[in-house]
């Protein structure tokens, strides 16, 4: 038992104190390296994993050698009190902290303790103990580590917990003032059609499932759905997105609706709860968990005849009597030739950083490219509305360019379930089969569309490809257009950047395609000039330039 206490903050910059006393860290590789041990919790970090976290890409000579000397500085500003909690252990190094010693772990206490509140019937009380939690918010989630697979995973479970927390605090404030869910931290543009299209399916279906790629704003759709509706014994939300295994699904229902175990029995005690309470329960961010998330909510929908359940996923569950509305990005350009709500969105946005900007015809027409070349993502479009503050909109729109970096955080007081467009869309791929993985990272080149025999051209011989690339389709990662003949697949931008970054092995997609090419303007010189003396290969390049990918 220690009479002094070592405190770490990392929501935000990283700061450490000693009985209430700021310790000087030093530079940022220090920071860093005291981010990614509280990061880890009470596990050992191992030598590797912690220079990766600190350096990146910048890994020094001695690497091991220079580690040690980062770690024995840190010893020293510790203190000779506090130097003895960074151990040594034959797995890494742990930062050794007493409970709630951390502001990640009092976030989560008082998360955990303002929903229990509510569902307790004391929304006054939860809107403080909520509030508390989100005011030891100072920025991003160890915002002083660059994004890696080391830390990318925490810091969005994170921010999930985050946004969470700020809709149970609109709900606690809507139920203790008698006024619903609160009227909204920001407009909601775009959307009419999908919300009229969400009210219609509910009335005629009991299960309803709102389906669309990362980013594109399916729970902020279901969350304005539910504004106001406080419909039988419900509405319930769900985030799934905090819920890392299947047997995480019923503990988090169990808690919203608020059931206590029977018996040792929790799902059989949810589904015995929602039988006797009509309402509509809301599952959001189902699709790392759908086929549990399918099998319990099939015995919700047979036991509890006067429930219907609300489930916003990148796949649809697959049970029968499922009603799908779908949600694609927003248009850049109305049907009539306008600006379109994609624009309008990123407009808003930048206002809500620029309150007195009048935006010109120019500035009009940069937010224009912007949101081309964010694929009219609602997620991305808040990024970039980010960097308003920083850059102007024609800025932006020259420094995307398929890399999305200039991108900036997401604004305090948003819906979105994800930290990044990194985040968002790393979500994504991380949970797709191996396979798919596979195939997916081969589609970047393809920067006008595909058809099924590109994609077999270029993709590994391993691979199924017609399964993958329906499961990718399914999974909302590839969009196909069945209108064309025949059809064709595209990525989104924003997707297609992220796989370029993330392919393991660029130089084999590039030299797949250009394979690919290379026989394709063969058998074009074949099919166009078969009688025409010369060879016309000298010629094929161009014509390759203007025939679509299933010729090229």
């Amino acid at each position: 038992m220690y009479s002094w206490v070592l405190e770490c903050r990392v929501l935000g910059p990283t700061e450490v104190a000693v009985d209430g006393v700021g310790v000087e860290l030093g530079g940022p590789l220090s920071r860093r390296l005291v981010t990614a041990l509280v990061a880890a919790g009470e596990q050992p970090v191992p030598d590797r994993r912690l220079i990766e976290a600190v350096w990146g890409s910048d890994e020094p000579e001695r690497r091991s050698a220079v580690l040690h000397v980062y770690v024995s500085r840190l010893r020293r500003a510790l203190g000779p009190r506090a130097r003895e909690l960074l151990e040594r252990t034959a797995s890494g190094y742990r930062l050794r902290l007493a409970p709630g010693t951390t502001d990640v772990a009092r976030f989560s206490r008082d998360l955990d303790e303002g929903r229990r509140l509510l569902t307790q019937g004391q929304p006054e009380l939860a809107v403080r103990v909520l509030t508390d939690a989100l005011d030891l918010w100072r920025g991003e989630a160890f915002e002083d580590l660059p994004a890696s697979a080391f830390i990318d995973g925490a810091r969005s479970r994170l921010t999930e917990l985050r946004e969470a927390a700020l809709e149970e605090r609109l709900a606690a404030r809507g139920r203790a003032t008698g006024q619903g869910r609160g009227r909204r931290l920001s407009s909601f543009l775009g959307r009419e059609e999908e919300l009229d299209a969400v009210a219609a399916a509910l009335a005629g279906y009991r299960l309803v499932t709102v389906a669309g790629p990362a980013g594109v704003g399916k729970s902020r759709l279901a969350i304005e759905y539910l504004a106001d509706r406080f419909e039988g014994d419900g509405p319930w939300l769900v985030r799934l997105a905090e819920v890392g295994h299947p047997g995480g699904i019923a503990p988090a229902i169990a808690e919203v609706v608020g059931v206590a175990e029977e018996d040792g029995e929790l799902c059989g005690a949810v589904v015995h709860a929602l039988a006797a309470r009509p309402g509509l329960l809301v599952l959001d961010n189902c699709e790392h968990l759908v086929d549990s998330v399918a099998e319990l909510v099939t015995d919700l929908l047979e036991s509890c005849t006067d429930l219907r359940i609300l489930t916003t996923s990148r796949v649809h569950l697959g049970v029968d009597g499922e009603m799908v509305v779908p949600v694609s990005p927003l248009p850049v350009v109305a049907d009539d030739g306008s600006t379109g709500p994609a624009v309008a969105l990123l407009l808003d946005r930048v206002r809500s950083v620029r309150p007195d900007w009048v935006p010109s015809a120019h500035d009009e027409a940069s937010a224009r490219r912007v949101a081309q070349a964010l694929d009219g993502l609602p997620l991305a479009l808040e990024l970039a509305a980010a960097r308003a503050r920083l850059l102007g909109l024609d800025e932006i729109a020259e420094r995307l360019d398929g890399h999305f970096g200039v991108l900036g955080a997401v604004p305090k007081g948003s819906l979105s379930p994800h930290a990044s467009l990194q985040a968002a869309i790393g979500w994504s791929v991380e949970k797709l089969p191996a396979a798919d993985r596979a195939l997916l990272v081969r589609l970047w080149p393809f920067d006008r569309g595909f058809t099924l025999e590109a994609a077999e051209a270029v993709c590994p011989s391993e691979v199924r490809v017609v399964e993958s690339l329906s499961s990718l389709v399914a999974q909302s990662v590839v969009v196909a257009d069945t209108t064309a003949s025949p059809t064709r697949y595209r990525l989104l931008e924003t997707l297609r950047a992220y796989c370029r970054e993330h392919d393991p092995d660029p130089g084999g997609t590039l030299e797949s395609h250009a394979r690919r090419r290379a026989n394709n303007a063969e058998r074009v010189d074949r099919q166009v000039s078969p009688r025409r003396g010369p060879p016309a290969q000298p010629n094929w390049p161009s014509r390759c330039a203007e025939s679509p990918d299933s010729v090229c």
